[in-house]
């Protein structure tokens, strides 16, 4: 069994209260999104062995600097990343990335337990819309990322897939491959308090009510327990699980 967090973290607005978050709750397994080489260098120091895929330039405070997915865990992992959408070879040096720029990843990992059992986690960040409705880079995007999954063992997926629950179809699309294990009580994923848009009370659409983004998707081969939202840590809330793989004798 394996104690999972997956959080988009926003760049490097949040670490005190994600690294208070991980001090916390101790996790085997943390799966990032939007996340900063700097913050994965914090990380190593504190043991985990980690594993990055740039997506986009970002900029705070005057400074440009990459995000990406990565993976970190208590103990060494084996990971390969693949991309589901890339325009081209090269991230142009473009500061923010645009988003039909942005080069769009996951990262699959290999994360043994304390029996040696061994887990296949992926993680990744999805082709975000300005309305939460899909548009034809969305669909291609997931079309193409599910396409890729196919070809890998059963596996636990999680992240920030930009794809509100209930909202936006292409959510069923992925829920005819794997199961959605975030409780249907939770509506949003995104915190009022840390997110961008938490004081606009303007918002064409209540984002705080209805916009669940951030997923742990599973196959049947694992069973998953104990999941529950954390606010307070970002502008999306972290999700929290043990998962437990199928012993086949």
């Amino acid at each position: 069994m394996l104690k999972l967090i997956s959080v988009n973290m926003e760049g490097e607005k949040h670490f005190p209260r994600i690294l208070n978050l991980i001090a916390t709750e101790n996790p085997d397994v943390i799966c990032l999104q939007e996340c900063t080489e700097e913050f994965l260098r914090i990380l190593q120091k504190q043991g985990f062995t980690t594993s990055f895929c740039v997506m986009r330039w970002q900029i705070q405070n005057d400074v440009a600097y990459q995000e990406g997915n990565a993976i970190a865990t208590k103990v060494p992992h084996t990971a390969i990343s693949k991309h589901f959408y890339r325009p081209d070879h090269t991230l142009p040096a473009t500061v923010p990335t645009p988003n039909d720029l942005k080069h769009h990843n996951i990262i699959i990992a290999q994360v043994p337990d304390s029996e040696g059992t061994i887990y296949t986690i992926a993680t990744t960040h999805g082709i975000y819309t300005s309305n939460g409705l899909p548009d034809e880079h969305q669909r291609e995007g997931i079309k193409k990322l599910l396409s890729l999954l196919l070809s890998e063992k059963p596996h636990i997926l999680c992240g920030d897939f930009n794809i509100p629950r209930g909202f936006n179809s292409l959510h069923e699309e992925i829920a005819k491959l794997y199961q959605d294990m975030i409780p249907a009580e939770y509506q949003s994923s995104l915190d009022r308090t840390w997110h961008v848009h938490g004081k606009n009370q303007n918002l064409t659409e209540p984002i705080f009510d209805s916009y669940m983004v951030d997923y742990l998707f599973t196959k049947p081969e694992y069973t998953v327990t104990n999941v529950r939202l954390q606010f307070g840590v970002s502008d999306h809330a972290a999700v929290i699980a043990q998962i437990d793989k199928t012993k086949i004798n």
